[in-house]
């Protein structure tokens, strides 16, 4: 009976004992902080990724306009997810996802990205991180801004093509007489990196593609104001997103509304044109460059304006990007148009439709595999069949 008792009073001293220390130990972690003990069966939330460069609101001025984003590393993060996002690409004074999808989408399983920008044009980027399938709220938005002077977007150099190794013919082995040949072994068959690269563009799509034209020029009629944009007798712009002013005459100042410090002088007397900057559209002055561009004048004087005139181009391209469906048409290493008017269609990885919106009854087809640039009739657009007839186009792949 004794022991008994004796087991008992230990039972409750020992458990007296434990109690204290739970307290003791709970007293040790002020309330809202993280408890070793506690097990939580809810996943941790994700962090959202630090954005180091560009810093908000970054202007660049380097050419080609090739930007490297970077970020904080998220503990635990697998990937990482980026929008970039450009105004007036798709819409003047909109964003490209305030229309439809972001500018660019992608990912990485470092903290950087790169790529290369489309155009004079205001950009923004976010990112957020993935964890275990699980995604973190997106980064802030960080605006950056090119001022290059509308430059074109150039394609790179091309790559050199790879050397083709050339193998020793085997020497014919001499077979005695009565003696049974061995069957001939099969060497493997290698594709030629030339074919390889064929079978590559069958089912991939293009980075972009260049359209060069052979004949673009620009009309301008100085009565209507009107602009138009032409090559192989189509329309490619209106101009309405032109601006234009008559000083003289003789004398016309003619800018893309979206081009910054730098317009256009025509000089119809002389038959000269100028990229002039450090001056204010509409009045005299600037520091001048004289382009290489032809200018035909019909009409006028130096006391009358012209009926019209004309200038034609030597360096002008349409280029187009798959992946944002963006494009620009260019000459003399300024932005024209930013395509807003048109219309877009992907068939295939290496088949495009493309169309001004105010054409009627036609469309170009541009096959990226076997490059060439078709003028669609009696067909659909972004739909296949038609009748073809390829232009004086060339056209340029970036893989």
């Amino acid at each position: 009976m004794k022991i008994s008792r004796t087991l008992a009073v230990l039972a409750v001293v020992i458990g007296c004992l434990a109690f204290s220390q739970v307290l003791a130990l709970e007293k040790d972690i002020p309330d809202g902080e993280y408890d070793p003990r506690v097990l939580s069966t809810e996943p941790a939330e994700v962090k959202v990724p630090v954005q180091v460069s560009p810093q908000n609101n970054t202007v660049f001025t380097h050419y080609p306009r090739k930007v490297i984003l970077h970020w904080r590393s998220v503990s635990g993060a697998t990937l990482y997810e980026i929008e970039v996002d450009c105004r007036d690409c798709r819409q003047a004074g909109k964003w490209d996802s305030e229309v439809g999808q972001p500018w660019q989408k992608a990912s990485s399983k470092v903290t950087s990205h790169t790529f290369t920008f489309s155009g004079d044009n205001q950009g923004r980027w976010r990112v957020r991180a993935v964890k275990a399938g699980r995604r973190s709220d997106w980064s802030p938005w960080w605006t950056f801004r090119f001022q290059t002077g509308g430059a074109a977007d150039q394609a790179p150099a091309p790559e050199p093509e790879p050397k083709t190794v050339q193998t020793k013919p085997v020497p014919k082995t001499i077979v005695p007489k009565k003696a049974v040949p061995k069957p001939a072994v099969k060497e493997p068959v290698t594709i030629a990196p030339a074919v390889q690269t064929a079978v590559a563009q069958v089912i991939t799509a293009p980075k972009q593609f260049f359209l060069d034209f052979e004949d673009a020029h620009l009309v301008f009629q100085p009565s209507s104001k009107s602009i138009q944009i032409i090559t192989e007798g189509m329309v490619l712009s209106y101009g309405g997103d032109w601006d234009k002013s008559q000083l003289r005459p003789y004398l016309y100042h003619i800018k893309q509304n979206v081009w910054k410090d730098f317009y256009w002088q025509v000089n119809t007397s002389r038959k000269e044109v100028y990229r002039v900057r450090g001056g204010e559209f509409g009045e005299i002055g600037g520091s001048r460059q004289k382009l290489d561009v032809v200018v035909e004048v019909v009409g006028g004087s130096d006391t009358a304006p012209p009926d019209r005139f004309v200038l034609k181009f030597t360096k002008a391209n349409l280029v187009y990007v798959p992946a944002s469906e963006t494009m620009q048409i260019s000459a003399e290493g300024n932005v024209l148009s930013y395509g807003a008017d048109w219309d877009k269609c992907k068939l295939k990885p290496t088949i495009y439709h493309l169309k001004q919106k105010i054409w009627k009854g036609f469309y170009w087809e541009i096959d990226t595999f076997k490059k060439e640039a078709l003028k669609v009739t009696e067909g659909e657009f972004c739909q296949p069949g038609g009748t073809g007839r390829q232009m004086k186009i060339e056209v340029r792949v970036i893989e």
